[in-house]
């Protein structure tokens, strides 16, 4: 167990955030307003737990890159509660996160993407939410978005984006998809510095995608379009010309609602496969690439899997062929399936987790340094971080103690700029107040408890205008104390 009580977690992805060779884990809380992340150190132990951000308001989905160009991994996150995307800098390796740049205000971001669109050599921002998919630029005098950056203003029910070079002339385009008028569609970055064209359909009557890969299907040097249909129940494939025109779709599966989809070669004939998890059939299928004759019917790896939620494909046990990892939200947990032979025939399954568990989403990566991928995924039931260590050839689930508390008391924001709000989150039991101290020592405020979670944790709250300066947080219960400073810049 990594971490424990990560309420309404949202999102999980696995980056080398402080730049010291070993992965680290990030993840969002919607319900608890954070964005936070786990730094492990080479012997696979969580060395220590840095806040990324704690005011986003509902943290809903993050894309990770590096957006100042200073060699450090910075973040971008979109907020449900106050309708907004923040840009969140690293200040360092020692220094950690500097406050939530607000970069655009806008609502229900549910797809959002770091990449160079305008072919300059820095990250921008792509996000899509009902109605809108656009692109934010960043530019030396800041985030700069106007008409000329909505690259669809039409698009009911945004669901999923993709991207890629779908006509060959070495920018980026985008796909999008949207829930409620059954569209895939793709925009051409026509001059390469993200002026875009008109949607181009792939699809009007996909109804319900949930999940949209670009690959190269057909091994002819472009990019085709792999979905999951929830609605209709299947699986898609739309082969692209090399210029971005696509044929007509090619329903590669039937399976009741499929919700997540992944492609690899599984049989090691240089072919790129499908596997696709179906939520109410409890399945989990790969899809053989025979080349111009098309799919095989589904290959059967899994029939009772209750819940399922995602699939990875991954060399879990480093022999050199595609493995299967899935997690599901009901109680059969995670799953890995092994391929045994390099061919596609899988081994029953390995079940990471025990017990009454679901997970929302998982990862595989190499938490210990030694070579092999583990596991970490976000538990729905007891709402914590959960680590399994691939200890043998095939992973295997060695038992984690608690390591610490996903909050420790943290001031946010810090430091504060315009705002005379200061918050803090505490585990320290038994506080209803806190004081504020000047460098001097002398007492300038206080915070007041304005609630308390059932897992311990208790919220703080002030309006105190401060002049800048360096301050210190006292709390005590009344048998412990614990000091946190914040900065003030006006």
């Amino acid at each position: 167990l990594l971490s424990q009580w990560i309420d309404y977690a949202s999102w999980i992805s696995y980056c080398d955030i402080n730049q010291d060779g070993i992965g680290d884990i990030l993840i969002t809380s919607k319900e608890y307003d954070l964005v936070t992340w786990l730094e492990i150190d080479e012997s696979g132990e969580v060395s220590n737990t840095g806040l990324v951000s704690f005011s986003l308001y509902g943290g809903q989905v993050v894309a990770e890159g590096d957006l100042d160009g200073d060699g450090e991994t910075d973040f971008v996150s979109s907020s449900w509660e106050n309708d907004m995307i923040y840009a969140i800098y690293s200040v360092g390796n020692e220094a950690g996160f500097g406050r939530a740049v607000p970069v655009f205000r806008t609502n229900n971001v549910t797809g959002i993407a770091v990449l160079d669109v305008d072919g300059n050599g820095t990250l921008d921002i792509v996000a899509g939410r009902d109605n809108f998919v656009f692109w934010v630029e960043n530019s030396a005098t800041g985030w700069i978005l106007n008409e000329n950056f909505i690259i669809d203003g039409e698009i009911s029910g945004f669901v999923d984006l993709a991207w890629g070079d779908l006509d060959g002339d070495g920018d980026n385009d985008i796909v999008s998809s949207g829930d409620s008028d059954g569209k895939i569609v793709w925009y051409e970055n026509e001059d390469g510095a993200g002026q875009f064209g008109f949607p181009r359909a792939i699809s009007l009557s996909s109804l319900g995608v949930r999940d949209i890969k670009c690959v190269d299907i057909d091994s002819d040097n472009d990019l085709d379009i792999v979905s999951a249909e929830t609605m209709e129940d299947q699986v898609s494939l739309y082969l692209n010309h090399g210029n971005g025109v696509f044929d007509e779709e090619i329903v590669i599966a039937s399976e009741w609602r499929v919700l997540s989809i992944d492609s690899a070669d599984l049989d090691g004939d240089g072919l790129l496969d499908i596997v696709a998890c179906s939520n109410w059939g409890d399945r989990v299928l790969w899809y053989r690439n025979l080349s111009d004759d098309g799919f095989s019917d589904g290959h059967v790896i899994e029939s009772d899997y209750d819940g399922l939620r995602s699939i990875t494909c991954v060399d879990i046990d480093g022999d050199l062929d595609i493995d299967i990892l899935c997690s599901a939200g009901a109680n059969d947990g995670l799953r890995v399936y092994i391929n045994s032979d390099g061919i596609g025939n899988f081994n029953e399954s390995c079940q990471l987790s025990s017990g009454s568990v679901g997970y929302v989403d998982a990862v595989c990566v190499d938490t210990d340094g030694d070579e092999d991928l583990d596991v970490v995924a976000l538990n729905s039931v007891y709402r914590t971080l959960d680590h399994y260590k691939n200890v043998s050839d095939v992973i295997s689930v060695d038992k984690q103690e608690r390591v610490r508390d996903y909050r420790e008391s943290l001031v946010y924001p810090n430091p504060i700029t315009s705002s005379s709000i200061i918050r803090l989150s505490t585990n320290m039991k038994n506080i209803r107040g806190a004081n504020i101290y000047d460098i001097l020592g002398r007492l300038v405020g206080n915070l007041s408890c304005d609630w308390a979670s059932g897992s311990g944790e208790v919220m703080l709250f002030g309006d105190v205008d401060l002049p800048s300066g360096k301050y210190f947080v006292l709390m005590s219960n009344g048998s412990a104390n614990e000091i946190r400073t914040f900065s003030v810049v006006r």
